[in-house]
């Protein structure tokens, strides 16, 4: 599941709204794990992808959101800024994205299908109007259930903890780069 931010701890004010375009390079080792397990072969399902999603502020300090990341992944998302001190904004989420994926070849496909529910805690410092630096640590819950063609099954949860950091550049319009 896509793990990317792209955002900072402030919320957005309401009715205000912001469009997301990304892409990265996406690795996960339990992901890795799970298919391995389901095909009985060391499988690494290390992605490019694009990201494009929608934020949206909706009371004062509550935003909600929405991202598709190609191929194949969605979520959406709340925050809650509970603080903001001078420069300094602290937010707290929640979050739920799903990903369904085959992969194998014909005869021997196995499709996977992940849950993940996200618990990330936001923090942000504004240097400038037009540049902050961010981090979000994160808890996430995922639940992944595999298939073969001989209908054999695997499930199971797994508990992960993970954090992206980055930097905004710009106001009404900006660059977002960040590593996780």
């Amino acid at each position: 599941m896509n793990s990317s931010t792209l955002q900072t701890a402030k919320a957005l004010d309401p009715g205000t709204q912001r469009i997301l375009v990304g892409g990265g390079f996406y690795a996960s080792p339990s992901l890795n794990e799970d298919a391995s397990d389901a095909t009985g072969e060391d499988t690494s399902l290390a992605l490019p992808y694009m990201e494009v999603g929608y934020r949206r502020g909706i009371v004062d300090k509550v935003e909600v959101g929405a991202k598709v990341t190609i191929p194949g992944t969605s979520g959406i998302d709340a925050k809650y800024q509970f603080l903001q001190s001078g420069n300094l904004a602290l937010a707290a989420g929640l979050g739920v994205g799903y990903l369904k994926i085959s992969s194998g070849s014909e005869g021997m496909e196995t499709s996977t299908t992940v849950f993940d529910t996200m618990v990330p805690v936001y923090a942000s410092y504004d240097l400038a109007k037009a540049f902050a630096v961010y981090a979000s640590p994160k808890y996430v819950l995922r639940y992944a259930s595999s298939v073969d063609d001989m209908n054999e099954t695997s499930s199971g949860m797994n508990h992960l903890v993970g954090a992206t950091a980055g930097v905004r550049v710009g106001n009404k319009f900006g660059l977002f780069l960040e590593t996780g």
